[in-house]
């Protein structure tokens, strides 16, 4: 096995951790019980993550092992920008950030000049016109008959940009999710890590079919999933 899913399942096996999602739908079986725990859930996580900050919006679990994995001479890219870059940047040698939104960029661009962060190739990369790709045909819809949005094609193409097998790591918590991992992949080294936050809900379904062939391991808070897949 490989012995970074042994690192993860160790800070996935502490007294508080969280060991199953409860999450469900009206009319599903074990909603009640998701009702019942959801306020307890949400305290619980609150209370890791103000003791835990400056802390990505993921599993503890998942927090826990970045920590100890991530290193200085790591380069990285992530999808959705905020406390996650906060927590990443001063661990690793350089990281990519991709964000959509120009108000957030604004603030969390201060945040790095604030706290000294310099080692952020940040993008911001706006929603585009959708038309001005309803000719094109796209890999990932030809081979997986999975339709790309085509209004954050900008976005996830500005993968195009990187040199192949140049990342360590990916961090997917943002816009097109399904798309930017899929075209990223060939950007990832050959023992890279991919991270798909919100794994549980049903469009990433995707993911988990294209991803197939890799060492995966999902954890959780009790209430969303944080997805890990180990390259090899």
């Amino acid at each position: 096995m490989d012995t970074r899913i042994q690192q993860l399942k160790r800070c996935d096996s502490t007294f508080f951790t969280v060991k199953k999602s409860y999450l469900r739908s009206p009319g599903q079986n074990g909603y009640l019980l998701y009702r019942i725990l959801r306020p307890i859930l949400k305290v619980r996580y609150y209370f890791f993550r103000k003791f835990n900050y400056p802390c990505p919006w993921l599993s503890p679990s998942s927090v826990r092992f970045l920590k100890n994995h991530l290193t200085k001479e790591m380069s990285g890219l992530e999808f959705g920008s905020g406390i996650s870059t906060l927590f990443t940047a001063p661990k690793v040698k350089q990281l990519i950030s991709v964000e959509h939104n120009e108000q957030w960029y604004q603030l969390i661009s201060d945040r790095f000049k604030n706290e000294g962060i310099t080692n952020v190739d940040y993008r911001f990369i706006a929603q585009n016109d959708s038309n001005e790709f309803s000719e094109k045909s796209f890999e990932m819809t030809e081979k997986l008959g999975f339709e790309v949005r085509k209004d954050y094609v900008n976005y996830y193409m500005t993968v195009e940009s990187i040199p192949d097998n140049s990342l360590d790591f990916l961090l997917v918590d943002g816009r097109a999710r399904p798309e930017c991992l899929y075209y990223a992949l060939p950007k990832m080294k050959k023992n890279g890590l991919v991270i798909l936050d919100n794994s549980e809900r049903e469009h990433y379904k995707i993911v988990f079919e294209f991803m197939k062939e890799y060492p995966v391991y999902t954890t959780t808070n009790g209430l969303t999933d944080t997805t890990f897949w180990f390259l090899s």
